[in-house]
Formats: structure tokens, sequence, C-alpha cells
């Protein structure tokens, strides 16, 4: 190993601790920019996903859905482009493994094979060489997100959820009374900063804050919070949102306060393949008691979504005065 690799190996280690709250593509795309600036990584998943083939391998064999954590996993791996590659791979044909991802296999193998979600998670960790922890928001089975729209119909499953044709009243998950995993709860209270997002709103970040425990722990830390308001609104779930109505939707839903609001300070034009639109920048949103931090976080090519080595740097920002204020806690 050569000198540079061991000092950088020292800087990770000595990072900051961050905690990474949602799901899907958001949270990956997070995590792949700070893995460059701290060693010291814990990204907190949903477990209410019911489409695809997390779903079918949810129904079939009983396990926890696996998607969200897979993409963590990747996005935290330093085992090369190819092996990222490989997880996301999906079988295509006919055959009963049509539709699912070699990543969500392994992780159902791992599962049977140490008789735990977070114990296969852990497993895969050190199989994928990964800088970081991925942990489920609870370890209650069977978890499913329901809704009520604002007329009265009541949905039921994360896909019908995304998929509402109008307001959403109030969402819940059933089983009730699912508590956060010790896992979660432990990151959250080591944290010298927690984010929450970005992602998709009412099925990647709220479900998590669904889970009895999380949203205290989140207001009871002495670091940081913020949430990362997306870059450009999603077909259905936040058609038609600005930035503060991302972050009032967040409040009202989930009960938590965050410090700080992280939104893009960069006007991006719509293309025209985009089923969305952009979320326009803003300097504070009013009856917000917070820090708004605005920062030029879209990534250029891809406007819809954010870059991840600029979203790192604008978070990173907010860790010296949290790291000193948790230190002089401990001691």
């Amino acid at each position: 190993m050569s000198p540079a690799s061991v000092s950088n190996g020292r800087r990770l280690r000595a990072g900051p601790r961050i905690v990474a709250i949602g799901g899907g593509t958001g949270v990956s795309t997070l995590l792949r920019g700070l893995k460059r600036r701290t060693g010291n990584l814990t990204a907190i998943v949903t477990v209410a996903d019911d489409g695809g083939s997390s779903g079918r391998l949810r129904e079939e064999l009983g396990i926890p859905p696996p998607g969200d954590a897979r993409r963590c996993l990747a996005a935290l791996s330093e085992a090369g482009p190819l092996v990222d590659e490989l997880l996301d791979y999906r079988f295509n044909g006919s055959s009963g493994l049509s539709g699912h991802s070699l990543g969500n296999l392994l992780l159902a193998a791992l599962y049977d094979k140490h008789g735990g979600f977070q114990e296969g998670l852990d497993a895969a960790a050190r199989l994928l060489g990964v800088s970081g922890r991925v942990v489920p928001v609870s370890n209650a089975p069977g978890l499913t997100l329901m809704g009520e729209t604002t007329s009265g119909e009541t949905l039921r499953g994360e896909s019908a959820v995304s998929s509402a044709a109008e307001s959403l009243r109030r969402l819940w998950l059933e089983p009730e009374g699912a508590a956060a995993s010790e896992a979660a709860l432990a990151a959250i209270r080591q944290a010298d900063l927690i984010v929450i997002g970005p992602g998709s709103l009412y099925t990647s970040i709220l479900p998590n804050f669904l889970v009895h425990g999380i949203g205290e722990a989140v207001a009871a830390s002495q670091a940081p919070s913020v949430l990362v308001c997306n870059v450009a609104t999603e077909r259905y779930e936040t058609d038609g949102f600005n930035a503060a109505d991302h972050l009032r939707a967040f409040q009202a839903h989930s009960g938590v306060s965050v410090s700080h609001f992280l939104v893009n300070g960069k006007a991006a034009a719509a293309p025209g393949e985009w089923s969305g639109s952009p979320v326009a920048p803003v300097a504070e949103v009013e009856g917000y008691r917070g820090v708004v931090v605005s920062a030029d976080v879209i990534d250029d090519e891809r406007p819809a979504l954010h870059d991840p080595h600029r979203l790192a740097d604008a978070l990173t920002s907010l860790v010296p005065a949290a790291r000193a204020a948790n230190a002089g806690r401990e001691g």
C-alpha cells in the first residue's frame, strides 16, 4: 500500500460521523460523494418497499425488501465499477429470475445464511469492501406503507402511495407500533451530522420517520439535522411543489423540525424528457426557524439530480462546529 493510500485511509477514519436517512437513488447518490470525505458513514434505509424485485422477494421469501439497502451498499463499495454493475444487473427472459437484480438475490442469500437482515447486510459489506454501514430503520417484519388522501381514499403499499392522484392527508405503517432498530438509534446518537434525503419524499424519506423512535432520536441529537430538498419535482408525489412545500410536507408528516434545509441555489432549465419541473432556488422559507443553506448542487449532465460531490461539499461544510459541540458533550 502506498504512503498516499495510507494517509487517505487515516483521513477517512478520522472523518465525521455522518448518518444518511432515506432510500432510493437519492441517498445512494449522496453516499457516493460522502464516502470520499469520511469512512464513518451509516445509511439508514426504509424497509417498506413493495414493488419490483424487492416486493417479490419480500412476498415469496418473507425477507425485508433489499433494494434500497443494495443501492447503498453499491454506493459505498470500493470493489470497483464491475461489481457495481453486477449488483444492479437484472435478469431477463421468462424464467422465475426475470426482473430480479443480482444484488437483491445476493442479499436474500446472505439473509438466509446468517439468519437476519442486519447480519446479511454486514456480511455483504465485508464482501464488497464497504466503508461504512447500511442498517434497516426497523427489524419489524412485513411493514406496509399506508396513506390517506384528502378525499378520504385509503392507499395500501408504497407503490399505491407513490402514484396517488391527489394530496395525502396522512401516512402510517402497518402493523402499527414498529420500533426503530438499535443500530439505527445508536448511529443517530453518535452522529456529528444527520442528513435526511434526497429522494422520493413520501416513499423513500418519510417512511423512516413513521417508525417509532427515529424522529425522537433526531430531535434529541445535538448534531445538525439537514433536510436535502430535491432539485426537481417528482410525478404524483410532489407535482407542483416548491422548496417550501417540500419542507412543510416533511415536517408535517414526520413531526421533526430540522435545523437546516439545504436547497439548490442554481436555476436549471427543464429538459423535454422530464416528468417534473425544477425546484426554484430560495433564500428563506417563511415561518421556518432553522437555517436555509443554498448551494450549487446540480449534476450538470443530469440536471434533475444532485451532483454527489457538490452535495457532499455543501453538507460537510456544516460539520466542524457540530463536531466541536459533540466533543464537548462527550468530554
